[in-house]
């Protein structure tokens, strides 16, 4: 399942950090296709979610306080479903307001990693999955695979 909440429409073509996260969930019985589909979609509610909440802090001041000129965040999600296991990529995208900014930008994606990564910082359940069987976590945070620039 892939659902893509990215880039934003109001933000035009310049280079920008990617961000990329993973994790692993497992239900006690076989993932059916309904089932991917409503994990997939409460994973991306809940990336929406997070990425609201880091906007937010770093708007406040309380993420990225380096690099106040980010123009906003966003994410897309990736699910690979084996059996009773879900595997998570995630991404998440940094733009700068400006290219004066790259380097507060490429630290603003360091900090905003541990931010995604806590699942303290997530709404919980992180997957609601009405209908479906509850999902367990393994590990309970999101592990770090890599950070590049790139540019639309």
């Amino acid at each position: 399942m892939h659902a893509q909440t990215s880039p934003p429409p109001s933000i035009t073509p310049k280079p920008h950090v990617i961000l990329t996260l993973n994790g692993t969930m497992s239900t006690p019985t076989a993932i059916t296709f309904d089932c991917s589909a409503t994990y997939s979609q409460d994973f991306t509610n809940s990336l929406k979610d997070v990425v609201t909440r880091a906007n937010s802090a770093i708007s406040r001041g309380q993420l990225c306080a380096a690099a106040s000129q980010v123009t906003g965040i966003a994410g897309d999600v990736k699910f690979l479903i084996n059996g009773n296991m879900a595997y998570i990529t995630y991404t998440i995208y940094f733009f700068p307001a400006d290219p004066m900014t790259l380097r507060g930008v490429e630290v603003c994606a360091f900090d905003v990693q541990g931010f995604a990564q806590s699942f303290d910082n997530w709404r919980q359940p992180i997957i609601q999955g009405y209908g479906c069987p509850q999902v367990t976590f393994y590990p309970t945070y999101f592990d770090y695979v890599k950070s590049e620039w790139s540019c639309f």
